[in-house]
């Protein structure tokens, strides 16, 4: 790929919950912490198959969509695919990781594989490792941080040009019962750091709502979720003043599970 400096222009945090809560996704444990802090696998409860489809109208080549693939245990193993772009530019993740629990940790490992490709310029791949931990300090708060692309591969070596380390850490503090608030703050090496914040309500047993800002781009956040035994749907949108709004809708599924498990999930 003649002109690398093409790439690393899009993030790979995926799923409408946590677009929903502004992208502080640092924190969480669902079944897209394949593509957001790879530690989240290890609190997984129930094997899930995931999709998430992300759209923006005004552009529409800036769309991404993503999959995953997540099975619990005392290693919780997951894998996860990303796509960024259309035909004439497109970056492309596909990831395996790990995760598992000591006492109130967890923590956890992947390995990705990145592809770039732009129209008449040649496709670039390369591999990258990240890692991730959370941690329950108390009850009530929580702490997470993940780095993604720990060994910075080169992207070319004729232009000293690496695909960036980033550096993500976060605080989830739960309010009340129903009510949990989730800040975090992005650092890519060489660029100015990013700050998201987000809070999510239950506004009943089996549906939450959710908002949220991030601040370097600033942008605002909503959305809801609705979440059977079996199968959840979620919806979040994004508005940032010079492009509009933003519309992301994920799905997931789980299979049938034993009634002692099926009962452990439902009081998740």
């Amino acid at each position: 790929m003649s002109s690398p400096s093409l790439a690393q222009s899009a993030t790979p945090i995926t799923g409408a919950r946590g677009q929903g809560m502004g992208n502080a996704t640092a924190c969480l444990t669902d079944e897209w912490s394949m593509l957001n802090n790879v530690a989240g696998l290890a609190g997984t409860k129930r094997s899930s198959i995931a999709i998430s489809y992300d759209a923006l109208p005004a552009l529409p080549a800036l769309g991404k969509m993503g999959c995953t693939l997540v099975h619990p245990g005392k290693v919780a193993l997951g894998v996860s695919l990303y796509r960024f772009g259309d035909e004439v530019y497109h970056e492309q993740i596909a990831a395996l990781g790990a995760a598992t629990k000591w006492s109130h940790t967890q923590v956890g490992m992947k390995l990705n594989l990145i592809n770039y490709a732009a129209d008449g310029m040649g496709s670039k791949s390369v591999w990258s490792v990240s890692m991730g931990a959370i941690t329950e300090l108390t009850s009530w708060l929580i702490v997470g941080a993940h780095i993604t692309n720990v060994n910075q591969p080169w992207l070319s070596k004729q232009s000293d040009e690496r695909l960036p380390t980033v550096l993500t850490a976060g605080l989830l503090f739960t309010l009340e019962q129903n009510v949990i608030v989730a800040t975090e703050v992005e650092k890519r090496i060489n660029d100015t750091a990013t700050g998201r914040a987000g809070l999510e309500f239950i506004l009943h047993k089996k549906v939450k709502s959710r908002i949220g800002f991030q601040l370097n781009p600033q942008a605002l956040t909503g959305g809801i979720g609705f979440h059977l035994r079996h199968f959840s749907s979620d919806y979040g949108i994004v508005y940032v003043q010079a492009l509009g709004l933003r519309h992301q809708v994920s799905l997931a599924f789980t299979p049938r599970l034993t009634r002692k498990n099926e009962q452990s999930a439902e009081d998740l």
